[in-house]
């Protein structure tokens, strides 16, 4: 597979890489990555030293009223001019034939409704849970967080704020990412048989949205497919980088990847890296550069590690990896045999495996390796387009169908889930 990169357009000039690329990215990853508790130590003190020059009718303005009335607020108004640049840049220098490729044309099909609505009756959850119910809470005050494990993934609270769709509304904004990314990932699959895809979507990334609603990599996997399946300049693969780290860093970083192997020049790598490490820059700074204290928050559970859940689990490890895609994995292995460039299998095989890495330094086992869905979509597309064996295809995908979709994690063992996933369970297990 070879990125297609359509012509510069917007960004031929050096004037509107600085003021639509590089100046509003810099903006977003601070805003995200700054947290109300740096602000404040960032700020108090030069406060307290200019207050005896601040003016008389301000003297109640307290550092605390300070941050709240005046920094939150420009932080919230640069954030959103700062992601309509972007958006603007990206659609200006978007190649005319893109639109007839079916990137926005078509969006509303009632047979992407229906597949939501055969996986919600499968595995649902339909209310918000676990991290999503934290983003909901987000969604409400998107600006005004703490370092944890939520505040650097602001893109999707905030945009549910800006329309308006936060709170209690946060289910329907996340409900219509999910419709996106089904609709995207149909146009991939290019199969047009309803009970194929829904068997496709009852594994890896797409049935996640329906097993714990509410989380954001959502976004993640939509700009993901948008990246390496459409014309577009690097540019704009770098804008949907920079806009999928700040929606969620780890899910970019893994699903994005393969761009530095797919791209030929060493200056383009350098170019994607450059956004990467900046992004790293700004997350450092919340941290005072104390890598070690960065790396604890984001690999522990608890007291726990999650290498040593891991060490203590090795089976749900291995479940993980294999509910993750469930019957699936036969088609990679499959098209591993097909006759395909070394070079397609080794992009393909770069964008499965890549998110196994992630099994040391997390524990949701099945949701993080079904990060590399993409790879799995395409082995399932060159299948279907190359080999004649149609019955053995069907039967596979009836048997992918037929396996109830778990979620599996080293700390959490085998969950199931509300639907006739969790009745079908039951009854062959009595």
């Amino acid at each position: 597979m070879n990125l297609r990169v359509s012509d510069e357009f917007f960004f031929s000039e050096k004037k509107y890489q600085v003021i639509f690329f590089w100046v509003p990215i810099a903006t977003l990853f601070l805003i995200t990555n700054i947290a109300q508790d740096t602000l404040a130590v960032l700020l108090v003190q030069p406060f307290i030293y200019f207050q005896p020059f601040i003016p008389s009718q301000f003297a109640s303005l307290t550092p605390e009223r300070f941050i709240e009335k005046i920094i939150l607020p420009t932080e919230e108004t640069l954030f959103f001019y700062s992601f309509i640049m972007l958006v603007f840049a990206f659609i200006k220098s978007l190649n005319p034939s893109v639109f007839g490729k079916g990137m926005f044309d078509r969006c509303f099909k009632w047979q992407y409704v229906f597949i939501m609505m055969i996986l919600s009756v499968l595995v649902s959850n339909i209310l918000v849970k676990s991290m999503g119910a934290g983003y909901l809470q987000i969604s409400v005050d998107p600006f005004n967080q703490m370092t944890n494990w939520y505040y650097r993934r602001l893109l999707v609270p905030a945009l549910a704020y800006f329309t308006h769709l936060n709170g209690i509304f946060y289910h329907i904004f996340f409900y219509f990412l999910v419709y996106v990314l089904i609709a995207y990932s149909v146009r991939v699959l290019s199969i047009k048989s309803t009970w194929q895809l829904v068997s496709i979507f009852s594994s890896g990334f797409v049935v996640y949205q329906f097993q714990f609603p509410g989380y954001v990599e959502v976004l993640v996997g939509v700009l993901f497919l948008i990246a390496f399946t459409q014309e577009l300049s690097r540019y704009q693969r770098a804008i949907l980088l920079s806009l999928a780290l700040i929606t969620h860093e780890s899910a970019a970083i893994f699903m994005f990847a393969p761009l530095l192997f797919l791209v030929d020049s060493w200056k383009d790598r350098f170019f994607y890296a450059s956004i990467v490490l900046l992004y790293v820059f700004t997350v450092l700074m919340n941290f005072s550069f104390d890598i070690n204290n960065l790396v604890s928050l984001q690999t522990s559970v608890g007291a726990t590690s999650s290498f040593d859940y891991l060490k203590q689990n090795l089976d749900y490890g291995a479940y993980g990896i294999f509910f993750s895609y469930k019957v699936l994995w036969v088609f990679y292995f499959w098209y591993l045999f097909l006759n395909v460039s070394a070079k397609e299998k080794a992009f393909v095989s770069c964008v499965v495996l890549l998110p196994l890495l992630q099994i040391f330094i997390a524990v949701d086992i099945s949701r993080l390796v079904a990060f590399g869905f993409l790879g799995i979509f395409l082995a399932i597309k060159a299948v279907f387009e190359s080999s004649q064996k149609k019955q053995l295809i069907n039967a596979l995908l009836i048997l992918n169908l037929v396996v109830p979709s778990y979620y599996v994690g080293t700390n959490t063992g085998v969950l199931e889930f509300n639907g006739l996933y969790k009745v079908y369970s039951y009854i062959i297990n009595e």
